[in-house]
């Protein structure tokens, strides 16, 4: 489960797990005492439609796996963990033939369970963190489509499957994932994201804040915005567009570095992993106990 999934479980269910509920409510909101200090006047104010919460003593907002966070004082990572217990629904949705180039309908997005979906991923390697894409099934004139579906910041889904067909169901855009970590990594694609997640996961590190382009061609987006971040770590394609926008990068932030030396021998880092050289690499950084890839 990713963070985009675990939002769209509804905050109401959550909070109620915790045995939390309204002291007064309508169909659309209600008010709650503060997750983090007794009061008498209950100050949470929890929108049911945009599943999302604000606190008006303090003036911070939380989405679902920021309330998890506070009341279990974890880590985005442990939060997700516990929140894969819960059901994220299935979302059907239209959209109109001047986005992605043609009509289609959303049927089914669910966690990815499909024999072939799951042995794509292994071939890739990226069976053990499939839980960070979905499964994905749209239908479009007469015909049906499945394959899997990684959900950028715009509600858009990078769809693949195994026969190598891609395309945005929605519009296009960047995915971010944030747990206010001083460090950002910047990725060109899905696959090389997930890879990386591979390997925090055998190093056992805690999640960086994440950038996901979704095509080299948004870079743009990003080049003023990320400046407070201490580290900018690049981990784009070892191809032409990929040099053009690592340069970008580079001009834009000082404290950015281009990480792609890793695997300089080959196009992408999920290319990388997939080779299966990269077992020694890791133990190696295991031994050294570091951070980076």
């Amino acid at each position: 489960m990713n963070c985009k999934q675990a939002n769209s479980i509804p905050i109401r269910q959550v909070l109620a797990h915790f045995s939390l509920f309204p002291s007064k409510e309508n169909t659309h909101a209600g008010f709650y005492y503060a997750l983090d200090r007794k009061e008498k006047t209950p100050s949470l104010h929890v929108d049911f439609s945009r599943n999302i919460a604000f606190d008006f003593g303090t003036g911070r907002k939380y989405d679902v796996v920021n309330i998890v966070q506070m009341i279990r004082r974890c880590s985005v990572s442990k939060a997700l963990d516990f929140l894969s217990g819960f059901e994220f629904p299935a979302i059907p949705v239209k959209r109109s033939s001047r986005e992605a180039g043609g009509d289609y309908t959303i049927t089914t997005i669910k966690p990815v369970r499909h024999p072939s979906l799951v042995a794509y991923l292994k071939a890739r390697k990226l069976d053990p963190v499939s839980s960070l894409l979905s499964e994905v099934h749209y239908r479009s004139g007469s015909k049906t489509y499945f394959g899997v579906g990684f959900q950028n910041d715009t509600g858009g889904y990078e769809f693949s499957n195994p026969l190598g067909f891609k395309r945005c169901l929605g519009a296009k855009n960047i995915t971010t994932f944030s747990s206010g970590n001083p460090t950002l990594c910047v990725f060109e694609g899905w696959p090389d994201y997930l890879s990386y997640q591979v390997f925090t996961k055998v190093l056992d590190l805690d999640p960086n804040d994440t950038i996901v382009l979704n095509s080299v061609s948004l870079v743009n987006r990003i080049l003023d915005t990320y400046g407070h971040y201490e580290q900018i770590e690049l981990y784009l394609d070892n191809d032409p567009a990929g040099d053009r926008a690592t340069g970008l990068m580079l001009q834009a932030y000082g404290q950015a570095s281009d990480q792609r030396f890793w695997y300089r021998d080959y196009k992408d880092l999920n290319e990388f992993l997939v080779s299966g050289k990269v077992q020694n690499h890791l133990d190696h950084e295991q031994k050294a106990g570091k951070g980076a890839v």
